[in-house]
This record gives structure tokens, sequence and C-alpha cells, in this order.
């Protein structure tokens, strides 16, 4: 993120930080240690699982989460690497862990060992995601860089630089096709990059100074490969046609956005705000179909995750909570307290039978239903 120095007049109230004052913050080294009290934030006991049940992670002693028995996940078992972003191999059979130690860590899901870490990056890697084919893993950091590692043998591919360089990069989606990914910068653009020339072109976009207003924390590709939707942090969802690279509309949220991720089936696309809302999108008109909630007061709402078969979507809030929600009938199912701290990410297995979450108290969890 952006290396600048607040005055203390000038840096907000602690309560009332946001996702992005508090990552900006911590990104500027104002905030060692993160955006809550000392006392709830556990300290780091090392890259490892505590208690491992590894029986548990046998994926014949984990059923599918579906609608009847979403209420009784828990969690099975926890790693403590200091971890910002999540994302499952195509396979399911690996976790790929960002760290807020500039590395990836790459797990071994069924005996929770960690099998290598992926180093490059100089700043806090933001976001991880797996080509839909499995051939290649990008990485989005503050750094200003966007890399590409090798899925099969875990070795760095390339390292994508755009006329953004100097901005950080907080999000990233690849094509259904695996040919092409997009990427979201602090300042508000849109890079389009090919995968095979590394080669990349900018969106025409909004582009700020300042990344607590214009910056794209969430990006995502149709299913159908037409379009792609940014979210910037001044309240619009951008609405881009892929191949032609034109701004196609602008959908006003109901507050200050965060993630957006599309239903796989492509019929629908969430997006998640500051207000601890999701919204439901229809994108034959690209109207508001329905809101989801939460009762009580959590903060905002950020990483946003359908189950496979698109018929659960899962949430994480400022609070360390986690809600699923029946996408269907827009009923809250289940919410569940594990993290101590703000969760940054969440990642459905490809099987349906684990969920990935990522927090600030330093840990990821796996959380299922046996």
């Amino acid at each position: 993120m952006n290396k600048h120095t607040l005055s203390s007049e000038q840096m907000p109230p602690r309560p009332n930080l946001s996702r992005r004052q508090c990552l900006a913050f911590i990104a500027s080294g104002l905030l060692a240690a993160g955006c809550a009290p000392a006392s709830q934030v556990p300290a780091n006991t090392g890259q490892h699982a505590s208690t491992p049940t590894v029986p548990a992670l046998q994926r014949g002693a984990l059923q599918p989460i579906h609608v009847g028995n979403a209420g009784h996940i828990k969690s099975l078992t926890t790693l403590t690497p200091e971890s910002v972003a999540v994302a499952w191999s195509p396979t399911g059979s690996v976790l790929a862990i960002g760290s807020a130690e500039n590395a990836i860590q790459v797990w071994d899901v069924a005996t929770l060992k960690q099998l290598r870490t992926l180093q490059g990056h100089s700043d806090r890697v933001n976001r991880i995601r797996w080509s839909p084919d499995g051939r290649l893993l990008a990485s989005a950091s503050d750094d200003g860089t966007v890399r590409l590692w090798d899925g099969q043998r875990d070795i760095p591919q390339a390292v994508l630089r755009g006329p953004f360089a100097s901005n950080t990069v907080l999000s990233v989606a690849w094509s259904p096709d695996s040919r092409r990914l997009v990427a979201g910068y602090g300042n508000g653009a849109v890079e389009i990059w090919d995968a095979a020339t590394n080669t990349g072109h900018a969106l025409l976009g909004q582009q700020a100074t300042d990344l607590r207003t214009k910056a794209v924390w969430g990006i995502a590709w149709s299913p159908d490969g037409k379009w792609i939707i940014s979210p910037q942090y001044d309240g619009i969802l951008h609405v881009w046609k892929t191949e032609s690279g034109g701004l196609s509309r602008t959908l006003h949220a109901d507050d200050l956005p965060n993630d957006v991720q599309w239903r796989p089936d492509g019929r629908t696309f969430a997006s998640s705000s500051d207000k601890g809302t999701v919204q439901l999108w229809e994108p034959a008109t690209f109207s508001n179909r329905t809101t989801l909630t939460i009762s009580g007061n959590n903060g905002w709402v950020y990483p946003l995750a359908w189950s496979p078969d698109g018929r659960l979507l899962a949430g994480g809030y400022q609070t360390g909570l986690i809600q699923i929600w029946d996408a269907g009938t827009g009923t809250g199912i289940h919410t569940w307290q594990g993290h101590t701290d703000r969760v940054w990410d969440l990642a459905w297995s490809p099987d349906g039978r684990l969920i990935a979450s990522a927090s600030k108290d330093e840990t990821v969890r796996l959380w299922g239903t046996t």
C-alpha cells in the first residue's frame, strides 16, 4: 500500500477505522498491532497446525456443506501463519496462504503439512488466486506487482509490472479460460493481463492518489467471460465489457463496497459493504435483486465466498464473525464466531466440504461438517 505518513491529527480514531484504513495504516507501519486492542490479537506461535484433527479432514469423513447441514459447521483445525489471503487449488488438495510477511505458503490439506514457501514479493500479499486450469497461481501485493507462479512446480513464472506499479495491488481474478487475469489497484485502476505474453492494458477508470477513496478491494470475472465487476471505495461498482475493455455501466451500492463475487453459474453476483450488508445483483438487468443482512453490530463485511453449487454464500465480518446465507431465499442459516479479529479472506473448497478463513488474529481456520 502507499507508503505515506500521516500525522496523529490526520489519523481517524482507532475504533472507527474501516478495513481499508486499517490495512493502509498497517502497511504504512502506523499501527504495528493492528486496529484492535492488543489483548484481542493472539501471539504468533509459528507456522504449524494447532491440535490438528487430520482424520476429520479426510474427505471420507466430511460432508459437502449444504442448506440442511450448514447450521452444524464447526472449526476442524487452526493454522497459525500471519495470513491475509487464502485460495484452494482446483483439485482442493492444496491450500495457498498469502502472508503479511511477503510470502505465500502452500499447505497439503489432508496431512496439514506446509509443503513450501514461495518468496519474491517485497511487501504484504493481499490476494492469491489459482487459474481455473490449475497451471498458475497469481498473487497481488502491496509491492505494486502481480506475480505468477507455476502451479505444478511452485516456482516463479512471471512478474507483472504495469503503469501502476507504484500503487498497491489489492485484488486479482482469472478469466474462465485461464488465459487472462485482471488486477485492481489502490488508485482505482483496473488492468487486464495476458498470461501467455505477460502484457497488460489498463481500463479507463477513476484513478486517484487516495487508496481509501478509490481502492479496488475486490474484483471478479464473470463465468461466461463477458463481464468484469470492480467495486471502488467510493460507493460505485463498475461493470466492464471484457472484449472491448469499455465501461458498460456503473452501479450504486448501498454503502462503500468491498468484495464482489460471481455465483458459479453466472446468474447472480454479490457485493459486500462497510454497512455490513451483502447485495445480490441480477446481471441480466444489473439491478439489485435483494440485500442480505445480519443481526447485531458486526461492522463491515468484506470477503465473500460462494459454495460450488451456488446455493450458499458466506461472508466474513469485522468482528471475526462468519455468516452463511441461503442465496435462494436470502435468509441467514448460520452465524458463528471462531476468529477473535477481522476476517480478511474466505475460500470454499471445490468439493464443497471445507471453508478456509484468514483473519487478522493471525490464524487460518478450516471449517466443515462431519
